[in-house]
């Protein structure tokens, strides 16, 4: 209990805090001042009295008022202190989420990462149906750095992230898989489906980015897969990987599947 600051405080008699961290959070709980009205009924000292035995000379009574107290905490305090400690553990799991959460995200781009990306696809093992790959990559993205700087490089990968993630739909996995490759995932999806979504794609890359004053434009090539969902970790991707670099060849901004 802080009845220092419950002094600072016009109304307050009584405070309660619970810490909730090592860095200074709390839980506080607060009481009203309580006013009682005290009769007394005059003096009963020895020094109201004659001898020990004689009776009092005096009987007046009066009345005081007593402030600045609150009623007792008792078993309310246990109750803050569970309560705090539930807090604690809610705190604890949403800091793990979040970690968590985190881990599977690409920093630069906001979109999943590798590890999300392996783990999604190892999921799919036991899927049935069918999922489409279109894997992504940047044309002569090096320019890109050479030219502007790495600060632009990487205004320009995490627009490229924004147009694909609005390209894709709610059920997609969108991904970087690292540098300027990126990875789209469509669970359910015949190949031609997946051809419309990976043109859509190229067509938004193809749009210049506008990053502070300087206009940059890329291109991307993209290879499209599809087949059963089981083969998506093992086969899938090393297909779609090899689709794309058939489109490389073929020049910049195509298509292969």
């Amino acid at each position: 209990q802080r009845p220092d600051l419950a002094a600072a405080m016009p109304g307050v008699a009584g405070l309660l805090t619970v810490p909730l961290s090592d860095d200074g959070d709390a839980l506080t709980f607060f009481r009203g001042d309580v006013t009682r009205e005290v009769v007394w009924l005059g003096d009963q000292s020895a020094a109201n009295r004659a001898d020990p035995l004689s009776p009092r000379r005096s009987f007046s009574a009066w009345r005081e008022s007593v402030v600045g107290r609150s009623t007792p905490w008792g078993v309310h305090e246990r109750d803050a202190r569970d309560l705090a400690e539930a807090i604690r553990e809610a705190l604890a799991r949403r800091r793990d989420a979040e970690l968590a959460e985190l881990a599977h995200h690409d920093p630069l781009t906001g979109l999943h990462n590798r590890r999300y990306l392996d783990d999604h696809l190892a999921s799919l093992a036991d899927a049935d149906g069918d999922v489409a790959l279109i894997f992504l990559d940047l044309d002569d993205f090096k320019l890109v750095n050479d030219r502007h700087g790495h600060e632009t490089g990487d205004a320009v990968l995490t627009a490229v992230g924004r147009r694909l993630a609005a390209c894709a739909r709610a059920t997609d996995v969108v991904a970087r898989l690292g540098g300027d490759e990126f990875l789209i995932v469509l669970s359910d999806t015949s190949g031609a489906a997946a051809q419309g979504v990976a043109d859509r794609a190229l067509e938004a890359l193809g749009e210049p980015i506008v990053v502070a004053e300087t206009i940059v434009a890329v291109t991307a090539s993209a290879g499209v897969v599809a087949g059963p969902a089981r083969d998506a970790a093992r086969d899938l991707l090393d297909e779609a990987d090899a689709a794309m670099y058939r489109a490389k060849r073929a020049g910049r901004g195509r298509l292969s599947a």
